[in-house]
């Protein structure tokens, strides 16, 4: 919808083009944004374990400037939430992006991208177009995607650690898989989670509604053989009269963006198109089946496959095995919003926090809803400011000095 939305507006927008110059980043992607803005960037890729080919992205220099710097630095990992992609750092202008905001901070920043999303669509084996291929929930994201990138970032880099920035899914995928994977989690320096979602026992919006009728909607999505989630006009409009209660508080609530991130007063509206253009960037009805499972059941848990013999099959047991964030030892640091939908207040309290062995640092910041952890124009001072001054005063402790790139 957002796209048909822009591509209806451009003859509006010709018509004046002294005035309202369409923005020339509905038509770039990830590299083409940051040439745009004059940032170095590459881009590798990686093969999963499973087979799933994915694009990481690195900024490895500060705006204007040529040449990757020759110096020892922190190494910095930025990971997207649900639907969203690499690009969904840089988004917004470069004075108000993490991803910009880091790279002018001195740091080598790599961003990752999930399988199913528009940099993870290719495979050694299956094709996208195929049902097989979406076959995976965040559990995958977690047990295959995350290691396969961290250590080849690592690999790359020389870093021995690195520090982990994530938002949204991707601090789900790193609570599950840190909490099991303690090899993966010794290489991580800290863990920096924006919007944290582990529990989502409270959690309001787009999942709330599909936790009731999961099972109808899986069946439903199966039956017209949708196994990616980027779901049709009528549907999220459907979802968006039970959702919204308020029209005039959520504005825009019937695109699928905001049904999953909640409304947001921070956002510079002169680039929601851009936004749009990116978001929804693709993923598997099963990991938004698995978030309405996780509600429903009010676990933190993996996969169900609401059949006991498969369950069996795959974990050795008639129900699916919960994660223990508890067991998870990475030190780590929240930043959480009152006005969170998704990663909702009370289950940042009652089952984050105490959970949580080395947790360095927590906030709650008012006024913030999901996505201003990402988009926010007061994430730039409020949150990014604080994780640079963070990762340089844990560089200094851990290399004896300041870095001086």
């Amino acid at each position: 919808m957002a796209k048909l939305w822009i591509f209806l507006a451009l003859p509006l927008i010709s018509a004046f083009p002294t005035e309202f110059p369409p923005d020339p980043e509905l038509e770039l992607d990830f590299l083409g944004i940051a040439k745009r803005w004059d940032y170095e960037a590459e881009e590798h890729f990686v093969t999963t374990a499973d087979g799933y080919i994915l694009t990481i992205h690195r900024i490895p220099n500060k705006q204007h400037q040529k040449g990757i710097p020759n110096c020892a630095r922190p190494t910095v990992f930025l990971q997207h939430g649900m639907e969203g992609s690499s690009a969904s750092w840089i988004l917004n202008l470069p004075s108000q992006s993490a991803g910009f905001t880091f790279a002018d901070a001195g740091f080598d920043v790599w961003l990752g991208n999930f399988r199913g999303n528009v940099y993870g669509k290719n495979h050694t084996k299956l094709d996208p177009k195929g049902h097989e291929f979406w076959q995976f929930s965040w559990d995958q994201m977690g047990s295959q995607d995350l290691p396969a990138m961290l250590n080849y970032v690592i690999d790359q880099t020389n870093a021995g650690q690195l520090y982990y920035v994530a938002h949204s899914m991707g601090t789900m995928a790193a609570f599950a898989e840190f909490s099991t994977n303690h090899q993966l989690e010794q290489k991580i320096r800290e863990f920096h989670a924006l919007g944290p979602v582990a529990s989502v026992a409270h959690i309001k919006g787009l999942f709330a509604w599909l936790a009731d009728r999961y099972q109808f909607v899986q069946e439903l999505l199966k039956d017209l053989g949708w196994d990616q989630f980027l779901p049709p006009d009528w549907l999220t409009r459907l979802i968006a009269e039970d959702v919204c209660e308020d029209a005039d508080t959520y504005k825009d609530c019937d695109n699928l963006l905001f049904l999953i991130s909640g409304n947001s007063n921070q956002l510079n509206e002169t680039r929601v198109p851009v936004y749009l253009n990116h978001m929804p960037s693709g993923t598997s009805t099963n990991v938004v089946i698995q978030m309405a499972q996780n509600v429903k059941a009010q676990k933190f848990q993996m996969f169900d496959y609401d059949d006991e013999k498969e369950n069996q099959k795959h974990y050795g047991q008639p129900t699916p095995p919960k994660y223990a964030v508890e067991d998870m030892t990475l030190p780590t640091r929240l930043y959480w919003g009152f006005n969170d939908t998704l990663a909702d207040p009370l289950d940042i309290q009652s089952y984050l926090i105490p959970r949580l062995q080395s947790m360095r640092s927590q906030k709650g910041y008012d006024g913030f809803a999901h996505i201003d952890f990402e988009w926010g124009l007061k994430a730039h001072d409020q949150v990014f400011g604080p994780i640079i001054e963070y990762i340089n005063e844990d560089w200094k402790n851990w290399k004896g000095q300041e870095f001086t790139c």
